[in-house]
């Protein structure tokens, strides 16, 4: 069950390129939902927490990058991609924008 929805949400994901805040706490809800019985969450929550200024931030940054790279201005693009992977966030193109993780 769970393979399933974690599967469904990522075609989601790759369909759209952005999910809504919305979505994704219903996605979130239904995860905690299911790992209530499973209890597999709380381990990978408490080592790789997203708050919200660290999004706002992160999205403030893919958006000044978008500019850059529209003006052609690579190295400062590039400078930005730099600053985000020093802080473990790995950003994806693709053609229906940017999508950006954080990992370890």
């Amino acid at each position: 069950v769970l393979f399933g929805f974690v599967t469904k949400v990522n075609a989601e994901l790759d369909a759209k390129g952005r999910v809504s805040t919305s979505d994704r706490d219903l996605a979130l809800g239904a995860l905690r939902s299911m790992d209530t019985v499973l209890g597999l969450l709380e381990v990978a929550q408490a080592s790789r927490v997203i708050d919200d200024d660290l999004s706002s931030w992160v999205e403030r940054m893919i958006e000044e990058r978008a500019q850059a790279r529209a003006s052609k201005d690579f190295a400062r693009a590039d400078e930005i991609r730099e600053e985000l992977s020093a802080k473990n966030i790995v950003l994806e193109d693709s053609a229906e924008g940017t999508r950006w993780k954080v990992v370890n």
